[in-house]
C-alpha cells in the first residue's frame, strides 16, 4: 500500500513539475493579454468623467468595471475541459487497452495527470487575476454580507393565467438549479385587472381562476418530483409530460399560495408550504374596499379556513404576510389616522393589522412578536424601498431568536 502511494505522489509530483514547465508560456501571454484589459478600464474610466451623473442607465463606473473583470475570470475558467472527458474519450476508442497490462495502472496515471493539470491550469490562470483585482480592488466593495450568500429567490407571487404549468415548470426548475437549490415559488390565481386589461388577457371569475390554479399546483408538484405526468382537468391537458430539467429540491420546492378569501386560502391549506395572508382583493384594485378584510378579527377567520383545509399538515405550514405600510417613526397614532380613511378602518384596526406597522424600532418589533404570538406568523415580507429603514428591526429580531 505504501508502495503504491509513493508511487502515485511521484506521478503527481512529475506532472505538476512538467505542466508548470508548459504553462510558463501560456503565464506570460495570460499577463501581455491584460494589456487590453488594463485599456479598457482606463476607456470606461474616461467615458464615465464626461457624465455629469456619474452613471449610465443606473450603473456606475465601478459596477461596470467589475462586472468587466468577473466576466473575464469566468470566461477563462469556464473554458477549461473536464476532468474525466479526457480519460472517457481514450476508454471509449480503445487507446488504453494496449496498456492494461502494464505494472502501473495507466488509468490511475491518467487520472492523476488530469488531476496535476488542473491544480496548474487554475493556479497559473488565477494568478494575474488576483494581480489585477489587488490593483484594481478600490473598485470592488468587498465580499457581501453573509446574508446575501445565504439569500433565495421567491416569487411574491406570480399570476397563474399568465403561464402554464409546463412552462413555468422549467422555469423555475432551471432557476433552482443555478441557485442550487435556494428557490421559493410563490404563485396566486391572479388578481390585478390592470394586469390582465394591459396583457390582453380575459379575466375570468375568482372561483374559476382559484380552480384552474389548484389543477396548476397538483401538475407542478408532479413536475419538480421528475414524474412523468398525464394529467386531464377541467382547464389543462397534459400527455407524458417529463419533469426536466428537475430542480436541486425536487418534490420539496416550497410553494407559496397567497390570498385573503376562503376558497384560496383553502386551496393554500391543502396544498401550499407557506400560506400568504392577503387582504381580500375582489375588486382587482387595493383600496379601502380590502381594508375591513385586513383586520386583526378578519385574520382570525383566515387562519381558521387554512387550518381546516391543512388538516393533519397544519403543523408544517409556514405563514406569510405581506406588509403594504410600513414605517419607522416616533407618533405611530398620526400614521394610522392618516392610513385609515384610505383603508377603510378605524386607526386602532390599522394598527393591528398584520399588512400595517408602524412606530418606533422597538415597537414595531413587539408588533410583529405580537403576530408570531397570535397567528403564528413568522414570514414577513417588505416592499424594497423600506427594507434599509426596517433593517433595525430585523437585527433585533435576531438578537432575540
Amino acid at each position: 500500500m505504501q508502495a503504491r502511494l509513493r508511487i502515485n505522489w511521484i506521478i503527481l509530483k512529475t506532472s505538476i513539475e512538467e505542466r508548470f514547465v508548459y504553462r510558463a508560456d501560456f503565464a506570460f501571454a495570460t499577463f501581455v493579454r491584460f494589456l487590453p484589459i488594463v485599456t479598457q478600464i482606463f476607456l470606461w474610466t474616461a467615458v464615465y468623467s464626461a457624465v455629469k451623473s456619474g452613471e449610465i442607465e443606473g450603473y456606475s463606473v465601478e459596477d461596470i468595471i467589475a462586472y468587466y473583470l468577473l466576466t473575464m475570470l469566468a470566461r477563462a475558467f469556464s473554458s477549461m475541459p473536464g476532468l474525466a472527458s479526457g480519460i472517457g474519450r481514450q476508454v471509449r476508442d480503445g487507446e488504453i487497452k494496449k496498456f492494461l497490462i502494464q505494472p502501473i495502472d495507466l488509468v490511475g496515471f491518467l487520472f492523476l495527470a488530469r488531476i496535476a493539470h488542473k491544480l496548474v491550469y487554475y493556479v497559473v490562470a488565477a494568478a494575474p487575476f488576483a494581480l489585477v483585482y489587488y490593483v484594481c480592488r478600490d473598485y470592488f466593495p468587498g465580499w457581501p454580507e453573509r446574508e446575501v450568500f445565504a439569500a433565495f429567490l421567491l416569487s411574491l407571487v406570480l399570476a397563474n393565467d399568465y403561464r402554464h404549468p409546463a412552462v413555468l415548470a422549467k422555469e423555475i426548475a432551471t432557476l433552482d438549479l443555478i441557485s442550487d437549490g435556494r428557490v421559493e415559488l410563490g404563485i396566486g390565481a391572479g388578481w390585478m385587472a390592470s394586469d390582465y386589461a394591459t396583457a390582453g388577457i380575459d379575466m375570468d371569475t375568482p372561483s374559476v381562476r382559484i380552480e384552474r390554479l389548484e389543477e396548476s399546483l397538483h401538475i407542478l408538484r408532479r413536475l419538480f418530483a421528475g414524474e412523468v405526468v398525464d394529467f386531464v382537468g377541467e382547464h389543462y391537458r397534459i400527455a407524458g409530460l417529463a419533469g426536466r430539467p428537475m430542480p436541486t429540491q425536487g418534490a420539496r420546492l416550497p410553494i407559496m399560495v397567497a390570498g385573503g378569501r376562503q376558497k384560496i386560502l383553502s386551496v393554500a391549506g391543502r396544498h401550499a408550504d407557506i400560506v400568504g395572508l392577503n387582504p381580500a382583493l375582489g375588486a382587482g384594485v387595493i383600496d379601502h374596499r380590502a381594508g375591513p378584510s385586513a383586520t386583526a378579527e378578519a385574520t382570525d377567520e383566515k387562519i381558521g379556513w387554512i387550518r381546516a383545509a391543512a388538516g393533519e399538515r397544519s403543523d408544517d405550514i409556514e405563514l406569510h404576510t405581506r406588509i403594504h405600510v410600513a414605517v419607522i417613526t416616533d407618533d405611530r397614532e398620526s400614521v394610522a389616522e392618516a392610513m385609515a380613511p384610505s383603508l377603510g378602518v378605524t386607526p386602532e384596526a390599522a394598527l393591528e393589522s398584520p399588512h400595517a406597522v408602524a412606530g418606533t424600532v422597538d415597537q414595531c418589533v413587539e408588533t410583529i412578536l405580537g403576530w408570531r404570538a397570535r397567528w403564528g406568523i413568522s414570514y414577513i415580507g417588505f416592499s424594497a424601498d423600506v427594507v434599509e429603514d426596517f433593517a433595525p428591526v430585523v437585527t433585533k429580531l435576531k438578537t432575540l431568536e
